[in-house]
């Protein structure tokens, strides 16, 4: 069984103790600007200095989520900051818009830093790769969490945070956070795949992880 076989036809129908992160200097007013702003460098720009985006390595990025902002706030701002329809799969995106868990604001400034792609931590189960977490002492990240780093850092560099698994045909890895697992297709948008928990035969089966508050 391809894991990729489901949303890719969903795609094709489409195409066809830690220390407490300070709240980002006037990220209100930042995220006000945001709004009105142009589509183009400067609104990129603002949109990097609002949620303070830190590229930390290929697969690993940081960011503040400010007080009374959701991550569904930067899902939609991402998606019109770098002007590229295709970034979600609409049907997808949709259905994140009626879950509490992406419409919750933060009631204090969050930084939020995530590892896409763990070493030891591919081809799989689920089960296996929680064992690989805990022996790192690291832990899988919210499907909330993993999607809002995938849009911040593809507003800094037009690239999937999961890495390409065949950038020829334009689809990535899988990525398996708590919740369900989330994949990117250049002409598809990004979105939650159905691979099963138990699967682990194929090279592009990946694991994320929540890096701790202090050593972001």
């Amino acid at each position: 069984m391809n894991p990729h076989s489901d949303n890719r036809d969903q795609a094709n129908q489409r195409s066809s103790g830690a220390q407490q992160p300070a709240q980002t200097p006037g990220s209100d007013q930042l995220a006000e600007l945001l709004k009105v702003l142009p589509i183009g460098p400067i609104r990129r720009a603002t949109f990097i200095e609002t949620y303070d985006v830190k590229v930390h390595g290929e697969h690993e990025v940081s960011f503040v989520l400010p007080a009374g902002r959701s991550r569904m706030d930067i899902l939609r701002e991402s998606q019109a900051t770098v002007c590229f329809q295709g970034e979600f799969w609409a049907e997808q995106l949709d259905r994140w818009e009626s879950n509490l868990k992406f419409k919750e604001a933060a009631t204090s400034p969050e930084r939020i830093h995530i590892n896409a792609r763990v070493e030891g931590g591919g081809e799989k189960t689920r089960s296996q790769q929680e064992d690989v977490l805990r022996s790192k002492n690291l832990e899988m990240p919210s499907l909330e969490d993993l999607a809002t780093a995938f849009v911040v850092r593809y507003v800094v560099e037009r690239e999937p945070l999961f890495g390409w698994q065949d950038e020829s045909e334009g689809w990535s890895r899988i990525v398996r956070a708590v919740g369900g697992a989330l994949y990117f297709v250049r002409d598809g948008g990004l979105f939650e795949n159905t691979i099963s928990d138990d699967e682990h035969d194929h090279s592009c089966i990946a694991v994320a992880a929540k890096v701790p508050a202090t050593t972001a």
